[in-house]
């Protein structure tokens, strides 16, 4: 449409001629509220807003948190809408529970997006915990029964808490009633809460990368090895540059596959003897008894 054309040119024609570029804030926020494919063709003009002419947009992340669906990852703008998302999540001064929104929600999204998009979720969600170390605590969560055994107690050994110990839990404080919920294996996070700061996610924990581990795709099983160093050590841990994983896709995975040698010759079977033809009784054994293979 007309709109998304002009949402497409609007950072690199439209602004630079204009003499008040702030005077186009009120149609990109309104794209941007919108969401969808023009939102997230509005990112670039808001972007050049607020870096550059120095636009306030308080609701800024909780839309930004909202165009951050499956759809995202299939979208063909999608190399410059991460590219945009990476930079603003960069700032140290996004507070925790934003960026702690953010990676769980892109942990989750990465269980059910094509291998391409789940290793650039990786990626991203590497590089928010290392910028952010107050996030750490979802990669290390420690056992509920160490945070409030009175609280926790009874909870370890039941679905759900009722009367008297839900009171404990309450009384305790929320770090008390998120252990006790994952005592019982329930994920606090809310996912259908629009607003990053009221989705409880530093509450929660990434099990997600844990579930990556067994990732049918073999590339995003080995990429979450990236979680198995301290990423508060500064000096013996870096962000990841997610530039190469932006326009994956199936056939470059493919390709990226095929491309490799293997060091050593792999063997593909293993014979006893050397086979004497297709059928080989020697070999097979009672597995052709009753079977006529002499043709």
């Amino acid at each position: 449409c007309c709109a998304a054309q002009v949402l497409l040119r609007v950072h690199s024609d439209v602004l630079p001629a204009m003499t008040n570029p702030l005077l186009l804030s009120d149609f990109l926020t309104h794209a941007l509220n919108r969401g969808g494919f023009e939102g997230m063709l509005a990112l670039n003009g808001i972007f050049t807003l607020v870096t550059k002419h120095g636009l306030e947009y308080p609701a800024f992340y909780a839309r930004l948190y909202a165009l951050i669906t499956p759809a995202a990852f299939l979208h063909k703008h999608r190399v410059q809408f991460f590219q945009l998302a990476d930079i603003f999540l960069a700032s140290g001064m996004v507070p925790a529970y934003t960026a702690a929104a953010f990676a769980k929600r892109l942990a989750r999204l990465a269980l059910r997006a094509p291998p391409a998009g789940a290793m650039l979720a990786i990626g991203f969600i590497h590089n928010v915990i290392r910028r952010h170390p107050a996030c750490m605590v979802m990669l290390h969560k420690p056992s509920a029964l160490m945070l409030a055994p009175e609280a926790t107690a009874t909870t370890a050994n039941s679905t759900f808490a009722t009367g008297t110990n839900q009171q404990n839990i309450a009384a305790a404080g929320p770090a008390a009633e998120a252990s006790a919920a994952a005592a019982t294996g329930i994920d606090v996070y809310n996912q259908e809460e629009p607003d990053p700061a009221k989705s409880r996610a530093v509450e929660s924990s990434l099990w997600e990368i844990e579930a990556l581990r067994n990732h049918y795709c073999p590339q995003v099983a080995h990429m979450c090895s990236v979680f198995d160093k301290d990423l508060s050590d500064r000096i013996r841990t870096s962000e990841l540059d997610i530039q190469p994983l932006l326009p994956a896709s199936y056939s470059s995975l493919m390709a990226q596959e095929l491309g490799k040698k293997p060091r050593k010759a792999v063997p593909v079977a293993f014979y006893s003897s050397q086979p004497k033809g297709l059928w080989d009784r020697g070999l097979l054994g009672g597995d052709l008894e009753g079977w006529d293979v002499s043709c």
